[in-house]
């Protein structure tokens, strides 16, 4: 009795763990951004988050809706793969348009109604399909789609009318005549034409709406007239000198873009490009500024390790490894989508640095470095910075998690990759602390 209690007790305990495991293996997770990014995301129903979002789950299918005031709701039902990491990126659809014309001394009309001469900008222009034309004159466009669809259904009605009458004629003449076969097939085609009928004039009406609807929009356009020092050019200007690495030059040419043009699309990475400067500079307190507003504000996410990267750095450069800590806190979850390897090597310093600096308080800082490589290290085996990557968690292990485990990993890359010296050389620093 006891021997049986006891392997049933062992065989519970066993269960737990490989079913804790299992659970554990099937853990998904998945990526959700999209363009523009602070949209809210609701996964089955319920609120999870603003984009860009991380979210874990093991269930193979979700229903996602995006939604953002000024755009299009978006529904979506989505699969997840079973790659432990899945990225979902959608563009949602603007419910207003702006539009440039940049040419100069051209009427422009919008559905026959004018909006002024060229150079000019039109804002909130109601989303959809446009026709431009060019003439002399100048330049019209116009949402005629709805139009020409009125047009069509217009003569489809006259057509299905027209049977309908005919039929109905026919079934009259036939009864008169007292021929009940041709009456009935008079009858059946009056029933179909009837319902043909009935059809295009809901459709017609439903028409008629939209093109009305139409009209009433235009009412919220905004014309400007454009300017031809663009937030374009000035950023373009500044970019040319942070290549002449001009740096205090280029930060003029870019708090242009931000105070002349507050909603220019160019504003994030000018942000960015700032703090760049600042950073260069070696003004860490200014980049650090420039650098936060860029990660909370502006999280595009091509660019979004490297603002966090800089951030990062400069508030350590400052003293400021608590500080830094709780930004990244708060920042999770930072991303090495970066097939150089660099920003590997780059984070790893800052991980390392934060962990020691903060009194090693927190160890997911360096769990959550491990697993970025781990992810490189899976998808990446034939990239040609697989090896230095391997290094750098054989580092990690050896020095924080693993000690035994960061030996072995070393040990096996000095004889695979003995051949090469500059790798030796950091091998070696790495067993010697």
């Amino acid at each position: 009795m006891k021997k049986a209690l006891v392997a049933g007790i062992f065989f519970c305990f066993t269960w737990g763990i490989c079913s804790a495991y299992s659970d554990d293996q099937r853990r998904r997770e998945i990526f959700i951004n999209t363009d523009p990014i602070h949209a809210e995301v609701y996964i089955d129903g319920d609120r999870v988050g603003l984009t860009p979002l991380r979210i874990h789950g093991s269930e193979e299918s979700y229903k996602v809706r995006i939604e953002k005031e000024g755009y299009e709701t978006l529904k979506k039902q989505i699969r997840t793969s079973e790659e432990r990491r899945n990225h979902l990126f959608m563009a949602l659809q603007p419910l207003n348009l702006d539009v440039v014309f940049t040419q100069k001394n051209q009427k422009v009309w919008i559905n026959n109604r004018s909006v002024g001469n060229t150079p000019i900008e039109i804002k909130n222009l109601p989303a959809g399909s446009y026709q431009m034309e060019k003439g002399k004159e100048g330049i019209s466009l116009s949402n005629r789609g709805s139009r020409d669809a009125r047009r069509l259904v217009v003569i489809e009605t006259l057509f299905s009318s027209g049977f309908f009458g005919l039929s109905i004629t026919g079934r009259i003449y036939f009864d008169s005549r007292g021929d009940k076969e041709a009456s009935q097939a008079m009858n059946t085609a009056t029933f179909i034409f009837g319902g043909l009928l009935a059809y295009n004039l809901l459709k017609l009406q439903k028409i008629n709406r939209k093109v009305k609807q139409d009209l009433r929009d235009l009412t919220i356009i905004e014309v400007e007239e454009f300017r031809a020092d663009s937030a374009r050019n000035y950023f373009t200007s500044g970019m040319e000198l942070v290549g002449r690495e001009q740096w205090e030059d280029a930060i003029l040419k870019f708090n242009f873009v931000l105070n002349m043009f507050p909603d220019s699309s160019y504003n994030p990475i000018t942000v960015f490009e700032i703090g760049y400067c600042y950073y260069q500079l070696e003004n860490y307190k200014k980049a650090s500024e420039y650098f936060r507003l860029f990660v909370h504000q502006y999280p595009i996410y091509e660019l979004f390790p490297y603002g966090v990267f800089y951030l990062l750095d400069s508030e350590l450069s400052l003293g400021m490894a608590h500080e830094a800590y709780t930004e990244l806190s708060s920042l999770r979850p930072v991303y090495f989508d970066d097939e150089s390897g660099q920003l590997f090597k780059d984070f790893y310093r800052i991980y390392v640095q934060l962990y020691e600096e903060t009194g090693r308080e927190d160890r997911a800082i360096i769990e959550e470095l491990r697993d970025e490589i781990d992810l490189f290290l899976e998808a990446e085996e034939e990239s040609s910075v697989y090896p230095e990557v391997l290094l750098l968690k054989g580092k990690l292990l050896y020095n924080y998690l693993d000690r035994e485990g960061g030996e072995r990993i070393l040990s096996e890359m000095r004889k695979k990759y003995g051949y090469d010296k500059d790798l030796m050389k950091e091998l070696e620093a790495a067993y010697n602390g």
